[in-house]
């Protein structure tokens, strides 16, 4: 089985866990662009899935994010500019952590089923996120 999944839009790392003290203890939160993007990935996450269960195999999982090129490139340096890559914040991993959690207990069982990951940053003039799950 193989599942393919576009995100439009700019890609967003998982943010770092915030803290509050509450008279109750510290209770940990999630930032809310974190949250907004995890629930678009669910949302496209489930469009693609077209209502079929979770898969519950071995994935292999590859995550293509395009990011908007830097605003200081005109389109002309872009054209000669060849294979630019960011090599900027967000870090990948990060990247991948936001995709990998909203696909969760959608696309897959549990994360803990990749056994194969791979993700790599580039830049777009249509920034968004590429993933490609294949079990087995």
């Amino acid at each position: 089985m193989r599942i393919e999944v576009l995100i439009p839009g700019e890609p967003v790392p998982q943010g770092r866990p915030r803290f509050a003290k509450t008279r109750y203890g510290v209770h940990t939160y999630e930032d809310e662009k974190s949250r907004a993007y995890k629930e678009r990935v669910a949302a496209c996450a489930k469009a693609a899935m077209r209502g079929m269960e979770p898969m519950e195999g071995a994935l292999r999982v590859a995550i293509r994010t395009y990011r908007q090129y830097p605003k200081k490139l005109t389109k002309q340096q872009r054209e000669h500019i060849g294979d630019l890559q960011p090599i900027t914040r967000p870090d990948v991993d990060n990247l991948a952590k936001a995709v990998l959690d909203g696909m969760n207990g959608i696309c897959y069982k549990d994360d803990a089923r990749i056994v194969d990951l791979k993700v790599s940053k580039e830049y777009s003039d249509a920034p968004r996120v590429e993933v490609e799950i294949t079990e087995g």
